[in-house]
């Protein structure tokens, strides 16, 4: 029964990664990274097709009239309406995502697979004490 039991648990915490590990993998492709002046610049030369303001408003992603994708980092507290201009005036497709939040059930699944991990370390430090 021990080792059903083991094994179970082995299993729940290889699922529990898993879950974890395809939950934050970006299927985005690859983006340069850009400064801020540098999309502000392509911005309002109008070089730019869409632009993507991430949930945390900081982040912005984006895509050229050429099809290239590019990654930048607002600066923090700066309004900037000679951008925000640029994008309303030249059609630029702006959109803003949400801050998504993790489900109940991955929450769940990561803390019981952390637990017993950590049961499992607990376990093999007393072990090796005696």
């Amino acid at each position: 029964m021990n080792s059903v039991l083991r094994n179970l648990a082995v299993w729940f915490v290889l699922g529990s990664l898993l879950i974890y590990v395809f939950n934050n993998i970006e299927n985005s492709g690859v983006r340069e990274q850009i400064s801020y002046s540098q999309f502000k610049e392509e911005v309002l030369s109008d070089r730019v097709a869409k632009v993507v303001y991430k949930g945390d408003q900081m982040t912005i992603t984006g895509e050229r009239l050429d099809g290239s994708k590019f990654e930048t980092t607002h600066p923090i507290f700066k309004k900037d309406e000679a951008v925000d201009n640029a994008i309303q005036d030249n059609g630029i497709i702006a959109v803003y995502e949400k801050i998504e939040q993790p489900s109940i059930l991955s929450q769940l699944l990561e803390i019981m697979g952390l637990l017993l991990f950590m049961k499992k370390l607990n376990n093999r430090q007393f072990c090796h004490n005696y």
